[in-house]
Formats: structure tokens, C-alpha cells, sequence
């Protein structure tokens, strides 16, 4: 798609403020590309869980519980397989807080747009685009609130609006948060090897639908855009003379 000018349209948003239609394409694309290195590093993750959960499972086979004499016939593949685990599950919680600044940038641009196309239509105040996302309890589901009147505010006037593909990254967000809570307390409550390759299992999964779910934050991201560019790019008729 074409990218259009930074500033298409300036207008009135919701109590009085001054809000410029600009399209998000620019910040949508920066966002889908490291989402796309994110997901790379996640199946990196998802090898290396594999491989971990192997050595895991014939330490557990020959000796459940944490001893030294369990690790002499595993020591150096035991060491490795941790190691490259530990490598990129540091490498994914490094580069997770780059991905969320420019999400943030791009969800609080699509807020603005939003508020153009529809002044009344959030539930929400601005600010809720950043602190949503950081507020506990409540950050499980004002985002979700956030992005579906975006979504709706963004879509053609009069069309019947689908939440499918909101819903969905949503609801896989959150599960692969709660399964990383699940899995992170399992594995400091470990007190074996099949304990700890039970908490590996839980992270394993995790780790799957955390992959999932950054493809379906592409699909939101780009739909989300492409709906805001046609608004944004698509004249707005003048009232006929009286």
C-alpha cells in the first residue's frame, strides 16, 4: 500500500483537543519487522526447550531427584542444553521491551486517528493506551477494551464490525502470560528432574503460544493499519448546497 503524507487531515477530537489524521503505515511496518525477529527468536526458544526437555527426561529416567551422580553420564549435554536455554530466553526478555515501545508508539497513533473518526466512540482515556498495558489487574483486559474501539472506531462507517482478529491476539496474549506464571512458579517450586521438566513442559507451551501469538499481532497491526490508511486516504464529501 501507498504510504500517504505524514499529516492528511487535522480535526477536533473528543473535548476539544487538536487531533491530526496521520497514517500509522510507517510505525506498523517498523512494528510487523520486529515482531518478525521476535517470533525468530521464539522458535530459537521453542529448539532449545526442545532439547532441554530431552536431557530432562533421561536425567528424571535414571534418577528423579537433584543429585550430582544423576549429572555424570550428562554433564557437558546438561550444561549446553541449559545453556542455550537460559541465552534465548535472555535474548527474547531483551529484545520484548524494544517490540512494546513501538507498539505503544503505533497503538497511541492509531488512538488519535481514532478519536478523529470517532470523538465518542472510546471507553477509555488516552493515557490508557500506555498505562493499560502496565497497571495491574487491570491490564487484562483494558487493552483488549483499548484496541476493539479502536477497531471499531477505524472501520468503515455503517459496516457490520468483526472483533475476530482482536479477539484472538488477545486471548492467546493473555494465555501465554498465564501459562509463563504457571510455568516460571513451577520451576522454582522444582524439586527433582521431573519436576523441573515439568515446568520446562508448561514454559515449552508458553513459548508455542507466544510465537502464536505474535503472528496474530502482525494480522492485528497490519489490519488495524490498513483500515486507518483507507479512512485516512479517502475523501470526505462535501455537503451539497443548499
Amino acid at each position: 500500500m501507498p504510504v500517504p503524507a505524514p499529516a492528511e487531515k487535522a480535526v477536533t477530537a473528543s473535548g476539544g483537543r487538536r487531533g491530526a489524521l496521520v497514517s500509522p503505515v510507517r510505525w506498523a511496518a517498523v512494528v510487523v519487522v520486529l515482531l518478525g525477529v521476535f517470533i525468530a527468536v521464539d522458535v530459537l526458544i521453542l529448539a532449545a526447550d526442545g532439547r532441554y526437555l530431552r536431557v530432562l527426561g533421561e536425567l528424571a529416567a535414571e534418577k528423579g531427584d537433584f543429585d550430582g551422580s544423576a549429572l555424570e553420564s550428562f554433564g557437558a549435554e546438561f550444561a549446553a542444553a541449559e545453556e542455550d536455554y537460559s541465552f534465548y530466553g535472555n535474548l527474547s526478555s531483551q529484545l520484548l521491551p524494544v517490540v512494546a515501545v513501538a507498539f505503544l508508539f503505533w497503538f497511541f497513533r492509531t488512538r488519535i486517528n481514532g478519536e478523529v473518526f470517532a470523538p465518542d466512540g472510546h471507553r477509555r482515556g488516552r493515557l490508557w493506551t500506555v498505562g493499560a498495558w502496565v497497571t495491574p489487574i487491570v491490564n487484562l483486559w483494558f487493552p483488549r477494551q483499548l484496541a476493539g474501539d479502536i477497531w471499531k472506531a477505524s472501520s468503515p462507517p455503517g459496516s457490520r464490525v468483526s472483533y475476530v482478529v482482536v479477539n484472538a491476539w488477545w486471548g492467546m496474549w493473555v494465555a501465554t502470560n498465564l501459562l509463563g506464571v504457571v510455568g516460571s512458579s513451577q520451576m522454582r517450586g522444582a524439586d527433582g528432574f521431573g519436576e523441573l521438566r515439568a515446568a520446562v513442559r508448561t514454559l515449552f507451551l508458553s513459548d508455542l503460544l507466544d510465537a502464536a501469538a505474535a503472528v496474530l499481532a502482525i494480522v492485528f497491526v497490519w489490519r488495524l493499519t490498513a483500515l486507518q490508511h483507507v479512512r485516512i486516504n479517502t475523501p470526505t464529501p462535501l455537503p451539497e448546497p443548499a
